[in-house]
Formats: structure tokens, C-alpha cells, sequence
């Protein structure tokens, strides 16, 4: 399947996910949803849509997102 999603989706579906997210930067760090997290090591980029964990490792992009967190795109 093909996904394309405007920016302002991308942030919607971050937002949800990542707490912290300030939606004013593109590139920034948040807590990792995949373990416990003391300091940011999530890298979140909203323009690409994509996020990596510099702790454990975790990446993907929106579509893995949803995924991860048993969301569905047709809700």
C-alpha cells in the first residue's frame, strides 16, 4: 500500500504518540515510547517522518509508527 500524508497529518499522528513533541521544530528529541527513557534519545523528523532511538535502536517511519502502537490508517 501507498501512504502519503500531508505535514499536518504527520504531526497529528506524532503528536499522539510522543507527548513531548513541539510541534515548532522539524528535527527534535523526544522520550522513547519503546523503553524507559530518562533524556530524550528519540530523534523525531516531522518533514521526513521518520524517528530513531540512539538507545535501543528502534526506527521507522509513519506507516511503522502506526503499527507499533496498533493504531490503523482506516479508522
Amino acid at each position: 500500500m501507498n501512504y502519503n500524508f500531508t505535514k499536518d497529518e504527520i504531526i497529528e499522528i506524532f503528536c499522539e504518540v510522543f507527548k513531548d513533541l513541539c510541534i515548532h521544530k522539524n528535527q527534535q528529541n523526544v522520550s522513547c515510547i519503546f523503553h524507559e527513557d530518562r533524556k530524550p534519545s528519540m530523534s523525531v523528523n516531522l518533514d521526513k517522518g521518520v524517528f530513531y532511538c540512539f538507545s535501543c535502536g528502534e526506527k521507522g517511519n509513519i506507516v511503522t509508527l502506526k503499527k507499533y502502537t496498533k493504531g490503523n490508517f482506516n479508522e
